[in-house]
């Protein structure tokens, strides 16, 4: 490992990085435990202190501006609770700056609607979810027991139309919606940190380019409107649900620059270098950044560093012959 962990050093010559994480949980809720990403605050403080070492932390917004390798940006998705009663006490300890991108609808009470996927798989109950969704939608055909977690994510699906069903389902079965609020719910729960910025993920996380025009724009501003009366540092950066190519389109670009943002995040499992072709970083609408989702455990966050290093090494090769 410290062979491994001194290679990785070096990354910093060439690369830069946008760490993503979701949950800090020390101990994982038994209702959302399957398919949630997590990471623990003490594997947390081995990696942010490792990275310190080596590369310099900044601001998502400073990253993007700056467009220089060496940099590593913080960053996590969903707003968890978890985040700021379990991760920002590590991050305060290290002083290192983090931004948090929220879905506002949490903050009005709602759950998650990952959440509710998550628990509909913890609990045995997508069998039943699939019969009543059968009953009443012909996109219920695109599902299965197997793929129920990644299809309730395809574009194909209106993801607020799966949300509305189950909503409708959990209720029918008698659970109530408040058993699955794992997100922020209540906006006195955010501390004014200097190390702290917030930013906007949409306001309920669903799959952007599944969803009309018209809801589109709505997700954009009216998260926008939530995050800004909100005593907080903001951040202009959106964080696209998924993030993947496929789940944003142009009208998700048009709709970010016209509220005013100046970036924004994939999430593709890549790191970034500069000056390569293709890279991610530069956009003809908007400044992004590639990011990846962190490995659960110091040695594994490694390893998957490692691995994210071949693979660009074989881009920076390989792309400047066949640009895309």
């Amino acid at each position: 490992m410290i062979v491994l962990t001194l290679l990785n050093s070096l990354q910093r010559f060439y690369s830069s990085h946008v760490l993503l994480y979701h949950s800090t949980y020390r101990i994982v809720p038994k209702n959302i435990e399957k398919k949630l990403h997590n990471v623990k605050p003490d594997q947390l403080y081995r990696q942010i202190r490792w990275l310190k070492k080596y590369f310099d932390i900044v601001t998502v917004d400073e990253f993007l501006d700056k467009r220089k390798s060496g940099y590593v940006a913080i960053t996590f998705d969903d707003g968890y609770e978890s985040v700021f009663t379990e991760a920002l006490p590590v991050l305060e300890s290290l002083e290192t700056p983090c931004t948090v991108f929220i879905n506002g609808s949490s903050l009005a009470g709602k759950p998650l609607w990952r959440d509710k996927i998550r628990y509909l798989i913890n609990k045995s109950l997508v069998a039943d979810f699939l019969e009543y969704f059968s009953e009443n939608s012909s996109d219920a055909t695109h599902l299965t027991e197997n793929n129920f977690y990644d299809m309730t994510k395809n574009p194909k699906i209106n993801s607020r139309k799966i949300d509305t069903f189950i909503d409708k389902f959990l209720e029918r079965i008698g659970i109530p919606l408040g058993d699955m609020l794992y997100c922020i719910g209540d906006k006195s729960v955010i501390p004014f940190s200097p190390f702290l910025t917030i930013g906007s993920h949409s306001l309920n996380h669903y799959v952007m380019s599944s969803l009309s025009d018209r809801e589109q724009e709505d997700e954009i501003r009216e998260n926008h409107e939530v995050l800004n009366s909100l005593n907080a540092h903001m951040s202009s950066i959106f964080s696209i649900p998924f993030g993947r190519r496929k789940d944003f389109n142009e009208t998700t670009l048009r709709f970010m620059r016209k509220y005013g943002y100046k970036g924004f995040l994939y999430s593709r499992n890549l790191i970034n270098v500069f000056g390569k072709p293709a890279a991610g970083i530069y956009s003809r609408e908007l400044p992004c950044a590639e990011r990846y989702m962190v490995e659960p455990t110091f040695n594994s966050f490694q390893k998957h560093l490692f691995k994210l290093g071949l693979k660009s090494i074989g881009g920076r090769i390989w792309l400047p012959r066949n640009r895309q």
